[in-house]
């Protein structure tokens, strides 16, 4: 079937995972992280960082080194109360 096979290629094209970046970016702010900050705690490059704030696929092991650094980061006291 002509869709599956386009469906198919595009998974193929697509090598990475695309984050909800309205949410990495709410986290950050909650942190008071720039995507400097957040490449440096993840251990992981800016340009990744870079694209996952533009919606591009990144590695699942930048996925994973991102969610262990917000998850070990508390945010900041009384910040989800403005964000």
């Amino acid at each position: 079937h002509p869709m599956e096979r386009d469906c198919r290629a595009k998974r193929s094209r697509v090598a990475g995972i695309v984050v909800d970046v309205e949410r990495l970016r709410r986290e950050m702010a909650l942190r008071t992280w720039s995507a400097s900050d957040l490449a440096e705690r993840a251990g992981v490059s800016r340009p990744s960082v870079t694209n996952a704030l533009q919606a591009r696929p990144i590695k699942p092991t930048t996925l994973r080194k991102i969610l262990i650094a917000l998850s070990t980061a508390k945010a900041v006291d009384g910040a989800d109360r403005i964000l």
